[in-house]
């Protein structure tokens, strides 16, 4: 599946005026990470690590809060969170292909947890 990575905030949010820029982020050597920092960087706009979480459920927290902004999968904006881009000064972030293997001769209990995956990702699109 290809998807949207997108920045995300609350709705009705200030994080996305502030400067510099308070942005929630994963660990060193996540791609979506280093593909952020590089975009804000060629668009010349300051930020700071807000927060580190390496899960999505830490940033969300951030974002609701209004303590963040957070470069997110488009899927995962829903609810109280809204999309945030070049109209709001953000440069454009990329698309990510998501992917699942499953080894060759996999147990029956693997199989159907990967059916599933697959499913619920089926139903985003």
């Amino acid at each position: 599946m290809s998807e949207r990575l997108v920045w995300t905030g609350t709705k009705c949010g200030t994080a996305h005026t502030r400067d510099p820029l308070p942005i929630s982020m994963w660990e060193d050597g996540c791609v979506w990470r280093a593909d952020a920092v590089e975009k804000l960087s060629r668009a010349g706009r300051k930020f700071r690590v807000a927060f580190l979480s390496a899960h999505t459920t830490g940033q969300r927290a951030a974002i609701q809060a209004d303590l963040a902004i957070a470069p997110l999968p488009r899927y995962l904006v829903q609810g109280d969170l809204v999309a945030l881009g070049e109209s709001n000064g953000l440069p454009e972030l990329g698309y990510y292909n998501i992917g699942l293997q499953v080894i060759d001769k996999a147990s029956p209990p693997v199989l159907a947890v990967a059916d599933h995956v697959r499913a619920a990702f089926v139903d985003l699109q």
